[in-house]
């Protein structure tokens, strides 16, 4: 459904709105809480999805070639990730989660375009050097980063809480404190 949230918030909201009419379990409301966290982000999540596969569809040429070559580089030159860096620049994030990224950009590739040998003939150092395929890897983090906080709240009981803009997730150790 590529983060359609929209139609999913309201009911949402209306069962924790009468979780005690409903006698809901602590529980399924601290379930449900989490659950309503994630879909404010699905919005965000859709856009920056939208916006990967809109680049990898105009770019399509030599999009493909240049994200394994990126990806390829980052395992060359043992890059490593800094805490410090700001989640919107790619060096804050580990060479796996880079990689991570790098296949969610094929997946989307091929569901938008389809694998074909064609498209791992050139590379796009224009957009290469204007650092357009760091910033691709970026949203595909963060598009990632997403699901992997849906499975955890999903199947092994962690807990998902918004503040502002700051997306906090928690395991069940935690939970209780």
């Amino acid at each position: 459904m590529r983060f359609r949230s929209g139609p999913l918030r309201p009911v949402v909201s209306t069962l924790l709105a009468h979780a005690k009419t409903l006698s809901l379990a602590d529980d399924v409301t601290q379930y449900l809480r989490s659950v309503s966290s994630l879909l404010q982000l699905g919005s965000s999540v859709r856009t920056l999805d939208a916006s990967l596969r809109e680049f990898l569809v105009r770019r399509n040429e030599r999009a493909l070639k240049t994200v394994v070559a990126v990806v390829d580089s980052l395992f060359m030159l043992d890059h490593q990730a800094d805490d410090s860096c700001s989640s919107e620049n790619w060096k804050r994030y580990t060479k796996e989660d880079l990689a991570e990224a790098g296949s969610y950009v094929i997946h989307c590739f091929d569901s938008e375009i389809g694998l074909r040998d064609v498209h791992f003939i050139f590379m796009d150092e224009p957009g290469l050097i204007a650092g357009l395929y760091h910033k691709l890897l970026v949203k595909a983090c963060k598009i990632r980063a997403f699901l992997g906080a849906e499975i955890l709240v999903d199947a092994f009981d962690y807990r998902c809480s918004l503040r502002g803009d700051v997306v906090r997730v928690k395991p069940p150790y935690l939970n209780s404190k």
